[in-house]
């Protein structure tokens, strides 16, 4: 399924990328993040700290981001979900993304990323909004 849902926003490290830029992609999802709840991945949290040579503004605006999200760590379900897509689904995605994607799964959201794998990836309950 592609577009947005009525459901809350999970946060590829793309995506967030993007709003911690203030990427002109996030514009049209702008208004929903003061009425929806949002999440991250341990993933995504990771892999934004994970940023070589970031400079302190940047390291700010980071936490600044992850302070205002709801952050899921890897939950057994997240796990089971995350191994049968990468098992599964042709051509791969790489695991922290399957992480990802299985994030949104489990938690009946849709996942904003700016990701090519994600933006293909058809899975059961998978809800995505490419950016």
């Amino acid at each position: 399924m592609n577009g947005p849902t009525d459901l809350e926003y999970v946060f590829d490290t793309c995506a967030a990328t993007y709003l911690i830029k203030e990427d002109r992609r996030m514009r049209d999802i702008l208004p929903d993040l003061n009425t929806r709840e949002w999440y991250v991945s341990i993933i995504t949290r990771m892999e934004l700290r994970a940023e070589p040579h970031m400079s302190a503004d940047k390291l700010e605006r980071v936490e600044s981001f992850l302070e205002s999200a709801i952050l899921i760590p890897l939950y057994d379900a997240i796990e089971k979900v995350a191994v049968d897509i990468r098992r599964d689904f042709r051509p791969k995605i790489l695991l922290p993304d399957c992480i990802v994607a299985a994030t949104a799964i489990v938690l009946g959201a849709t996942l904003l990323t700016g990701d090519d794998s994600l933006k293909k990836l058809v899975w059961p309950g998978y809800t995505v909004h490419p950016l």
